[in-house]
């Protein structure tokens, strides 16, 4: 079971007016009739309970003539709730309808192959897999987003942190998030009460409460789920854009520091070393371990009432000068075709990622929204309901993503080699210098 947890872990790191408006009534055609103004105010009422209200156009466009196609890899409850949320717009008597059309994986070269011949219109993937090599594929959602009648207003500050930038290296936003999802720290709480100890914030606290709980407890600190969320964790953090370079090099004074430390924590036995195969849940949930960096995912799967101490919920360790918390989750985009199925599909987006909609996908997507919609009731109930996603939340201001350059998913494979090869007692210089030598000619490509 534990062995499986850990898969499910992995897999779920890989695979997020003046404002976005809420989703208010729709605006049905007045008819002129004879009938009293009483009559006429119920038939509006009887038409909002009828239909969930959506976000009415606000110029004319061409209807396209036949249905937007929506491709998605969504599943079991995530496929039922996207494909009720589209059943509600295209109930909303707006002419415009929306079929969706699960596919096995995300698949970039499908799809594009697709719209081609005009047969997918939106794709719901990940950002980082729209890449300066296939961008001729998509529209420019920026273009709509700044229209004058149809657009987003200030779209940008809506947006969470540093999400506003998600993608930008392109030139242009060709994707718009939906939900993100990220790692925090686990940690035993019942041991903190009981040392008067406060959870980290820093890597240095980070480094000195796991020395102090070897030294008091007898056992590790700190271990981390993923080799390579840690180690791009710390680039991320103390790197100088290390991956939108011409020429990708770790041989940087400040990540090098960062990494001497973190071999220095392996040295002592106060930081765990990475599990060869399968993960450190159960060294964690047995009590052996004191804190745990993994996914969000991992609290589905959680029974505190299980286990023989109070587990906390933390943010990840930050580095003062240079904050950065790493989100993951889909994001929808437009294919292009002609103006009018662009327009209609832009006019779906603004209705999924609107408040109501949105907050009811986060909530099945177990996620956070990455829009802020923190004053929303229902939201705020989801939050207070889920400690991890409260925490996770917690960090949006420090927001930050995988970047969209080709290759990067093959990039970061490797990244798990340098946590590896330092716990292990390798020269950190050296470490840094192959490892950056291997994932630059990958860039390269």
């Amino acid at each position: 079971m534990k062995k499986l947890l850990a898969v499910l872990i992995a897999v779920s790191l890989l695979l997020s007016a003046c404002a976005i408006k809420p989703q208010t009534e729709v605006e049905q055609p007045q008819e002129k009739t004879d009938t009293s103004e009483n009559k006429e105010d119920a038939k509006v009422q009887k038409q909002d309970e009828e239909v969930e209200p959506v976000e009415k156009v606000e110029e004319e466009i061409p209807l396209p003539e036949s249905e937007l196609i929506l491709w998605h890899s969504f599943s079991d409850d995530l496929q039922t709730e996207l494909e009720r949320l589209v059943e509600v717009y295209n109930n909303s008597d707006r002419g415009i309808k929306v079929k969706t059309v699960k596919q096995e994986a995300s698949n970039l070269k499908a799809a594009t192959d697709a719209a081609h011949k005009g047969e997918v219109d939106l794709l719901i993937a990940f950002p980082f897999e729209i890449t300066k090599e296939n961008t001729e594929s998509f529209i420019n959602l920026d273009e709509y987003i700044n229209h004058e009648k149809i657009g987003l207003p200030d779209f940008d500050k809506i947006l969470s942190g540093n999400l506003s930038k998600e993608g930008m290296e392109l030139g242009g936003r060709y994707m718009i998030p939906i939900v993100k999802t990220g790692e925090l720290i686990y940690y035993n709480k019942t041991i903190f009460d009981s040392m008067g100890i406060q959870s980290p914030t820093t890597w240095d606290e980070l480094a000195q409460v796991s020395e102090r709980i070897l030294n008091e407890k007898g056992i590790a600190g700190f271990a981390a789920e993923s080799s390579s969320e840690l180690a791009d964790l710390i680039i991320s953090q103390y790197g100088d854009d290390v991956y939108r370079k011409d020429d990708f090099s770790l041989i940087q004074p400040k990540i090098i520091e960062a990494m001497i430390k973190l071999q220095n924590s392996y040295n002592l036995g106060s930081f765990k070393a990475p599990a060869e195969e399968g993960s450190l849940i159960g060294t964690f949930e047995s009590g052996q371990l004191a804190m745990y960096m993994t996914s969000s995912y991992y609290s589905l799967f959680l029974n505190p009432e299980e286990m023989e101490f109070e587990v906390g919920y933390t943010p990840l360790p930050q580095n003062p000068e240079k904050p950065f918390q790493p989100l993951i989750g889909p994001s929808i985009g437009i294919l292009k075709s002609d103006e009018s199925r662009q327009r209609a599909a832009f006019d779906f987006i603004k209705y999924f990622i609107s408040e109501q909609s949105n907050i009811e996908f986060v909530k099945k997507y177990h996620g956070i929204s990455p829009f802020n919609y923190g004053g929303n009731t229902a939201y705020s109930e989801y939050l207070n309901a889920n400690p991890s996603m409260k925490v996770l939340s917690g960090t949006m201001k420090d927001a930050g993503s995988i970047p969209a350059v080709k290759g990067i998913i093959e990039a970061r494979s490797h990244l798990k080699d340098i946590v590896n090869r330092i716990a292990a007692g390798e020269a950190v210089e050296d470490v840094l210098n192959s490892v950056g030598m291997e994932i630059n000619g990958i860039l390269k490509k």
